[in-house]
C-alpha cells in the first residue's frame, strides 16, 4: 500500500488475509483505499476483483463502482453492457448516483435499448433523493 519498511508490509499482509478470509471491514478498506490509488498504480485488478466480491453481497458502492468502471474502461474493457447492469442494480438498492446514470443510458441507448418510459421512472427517483439528501 502507501507505507514502507516491514511492519507496513505485515499490515498489508495482514490486511488482504483478512480480506481473503471474508472479512468485510478489511475488503471495504482494501477497495477504498484500491480506489483513492486507481489512477497511480498497476494494481487495478485488485481493485476489480474486490469490487467485484463486494456486488456479490449486494454492498450498492461496490456495484455502483463496479459500473463507474464498466462505463469508462478503467481497469477493464468498457463495456456498456456490463455498466447497465452494475447501475441497475445499485438503484434498484437505492444509490440516487445509480439512478441518474441509469437514466441516462436509458435516455441515450447506452448499453441498452433507448427506452424514455424507463428512463423516466428512474430519473424522478433519483431527483428525489438528490432532494433529500441535501435537506
Amino acid at each position: 500500500m502507501n507505507g514502507t519498511g516491514k511492519r507496513q508490509d505485515k499490515a498489508d499482509s495482514l490486511l488482504y488475509e483478512a480480506a481473503d478470509l471474508g472479512y468485510v471491514d478489511a475488503q471495504t478498506l482494501l477497495s477504498t483505499m484500491s480506489l483513492k490509488e486507481i489512477l497511480n498504480t498497476d494494481s487495478r485488478s485488485d481493485l476489480i476483483f474486490w469490487f467485484n466480491e463486494y456486488a456479490k453481497k449486494d454492498w450498492t458502492v461496490a456495484q455502483y463502482y463496479l459500473g463507474l468502471l464498466y462505463y469508462n474502461g478503467i481497469g477493464v474493457e468498457k463495456d456498456y453492457g456490463h455498466a447497465v447492469y452494475w447501475f441497475y442494480k445499485a438503484a434498484k438498492n437505492g444509490c440516487a448516483e445509480a439512478k441518474l446514470d441509469l437514466s441516462h443510458c436509458y435516455f441515450n441507448g447506452v448499453g441498452i435499448k433507448t427506452n424514455f418510459g424507463r428512463g423516466e421512472k428512474w430519473y424522478p427517483r433519483a431527483d428525489a433523493m438528490y432532494i433529500n439528501l441535501r435537506l
